[in-house]
């Protein structure tokens, strides 16, 4: 297993824990339209601190950027160096709604190129991973694509 995606892992579940035991506090009924706004904004911004934190004890040299801040990652050249991606809650509406159904990710920029993909669903504990030229992993199991040729007969 590559190196980066061990630090991946373990940075997304950490973060994972911190946003499940935000979501088992979260009452959406009990507070105003703004005070959710912001809630989330700070549940987002810790959730990139605590993954940002692992990431750069292992590799201070990377760049990590937030996908829920556009400007800082339209203004990266992935193409220079190494680059971690990170989107702490995706898909906030479900998460405020207390749907079940949001995830976190991590994906890493090599030279222009996505080497490994991390997304983490910490309600239902699944796990995907993948890493350029050794296939995708849901919890250690390996998937693959289907064979089904035709699903309509």
């Amino acid at each position: 297993m590559h190196p980066m995606l061990n630090i991946a892992i373990q940075a997304i579940r950490r973060a994972g824990n911190f946003v499940v035991k935000q979501y088992e506090l979260f009452d959406k009924h009990s507070i105003q339209l703004n005070y959710i706004n912001n809630l989330i904004y700070k549940i987002n911004k810790e959730s990139y601190n605590i993954i940002t934190t692992i990431i750069q004890k292992f590799y201070p040299l990377h760049t990590v950027v937030n996908a829920w801040n556009n400007h800082n990652v339209n203004d990266v050249n992935y193409k220079e160096d190494i680059y971690w991606v990170i989107v702490a809650i995706d898909n906030d509406v479900n998460f405020i709604k207390q749907f079940p159904f949001f995830a976190l990710s991590i994906s890493v920029f090599i030279k222009g190129h996505i080497e490994i993909g991390v997304i983490y669903d910490p309600i239902h504990n699944e796990l995907f991973s993948a890493c350029r030229g050794k296939g995708a992993y849901l919890n250690d199991y390996r998937i693959r694509v289907g064979t089904v040729n035709n699903l309509y007969t």
